[in-house]
Formats: structure tokens, C-alpha cells, sequence
């Protein structure tokens, strides 16, 4: 199943990601930092929403990107808040995934949101990436994949 491939999740209701994390003794200030909660701390980002985990090029969990799932919820995507570890103009969603067929042919479909990509990927569009909710920048061209950069593996 897709979900479970993709280790989707939902943000559960509000203010209950605060309670799980200082119930596994994280601190508040650590769940703030590391751009999970909202500004003054009391709720997650994510509430009520479609969760999917954004990877770095290498792979590595760098945040997450969740979709609204109701028309009068806010703005359709929120990210986790700007990092070291997180910048939406640095990062693909669908990278890991899609790598390998990137480089393959030297082809890649971007698109516009998460779901976007998983619609292309169960049609067998294999190379399918989205921008987290920016344009493409040149940043994104030079970080992927790693050592490579995708204006060069697209040649």
C-alpha cells in the first residue's frame, strides 16, 4: 500500500503532538527548533492534516510537508519551519523515490504537490518530484542527487 510505502501519517487533533512528545520527555524548545510547532508552542503544525516526511538527498528525514484535508483549514500545504536541516528552496519531495529513474533517463516530471507525486508514481510516472511549495530554484538544481546535481543528471 502506498501509504505505508511512503510512511504517510496525520496530524492528529490539536495540541496532541505537544502531549505525545513531552510525554517521551522531549523538550518544547526542542519541538520548536526543530519546526514542528506552532510560534507560541502550544500545537503542531500539522493538525488535521495529511502528513508526509520530506527526505534530503541523501535520504535522511529532514522535516515534513502536510496537505490540508478540508477546503476551509488554512492554507492547502504547511512545512516544517525553516532550518539548518530544512529549507523547502533546497528540497524534493519524492527525491528517494524517484532518483533512480532520474538518472536513468535523464528525464523529470515536476509537479506541483505530494499528492501530485504519488498520483504520478501509481501511474508509472516513476520520475515525478515536487517543490515544497516554492518554485523550482537553482538551489534545488545543485543539491540533487548529492554528489550529482540534477542540471547534470538531466544532461
Amino acid at each position: 500500500d502506498q501509504a505505508r510505502q511512503r510512511h504517510l501519517g496525520f496530524g492528529a487533533g490539536r495540541g496532541e503532538l505537544v502531549r505525545y512528545l513531552e510525554a517521551k520527555k522531549v523538550k518544547r524548545e526542542l519541538s520548536m527548533r526543530a519546526g514542528l510547532l506552532t510560534e507560541d508552542g502550544e500545537r503542531s503544525l500539522f493538525d488535521g492534516r495529511l502528513v508526509f516526511p520530506i527526505a534530503d538527498g541523501r535520504g535522511h528525514l529532514a522535516g515534513f510537508g502536510a496537505r490540508r484535508l478540508r477546503e476551509d483549514a488554512g492554507p492547502k500545504y504547511i512545512n516544517t519551519r525553516e532550518s539548518p536541516i530544512f529549507s523547502k528552496r533546497q528540497l524534493l519531495y519524492g527525491w528517494q523515490e524517484a532518483s533512480g529513474s532520474i538518472l536513468k533517463s535523464h528525464e523529470v516530471v515536476i509537479v506541483d504537490g505530494y499528492l501530485d507525486v504519488l498520483a504520478c508514481q501509481r501511474a508509472g510516472v516513476t520520475q515525478a518530484v515536487a517543490a515544497l511549495c516554492t518554485a523550482l530554484t537553482e538551489e534545488h538544481a545543485r543539491n540533487f542527487p548529492g554528489p550529482r546535481s540534477l542540471a547534470r543528471a538531466l544532461g
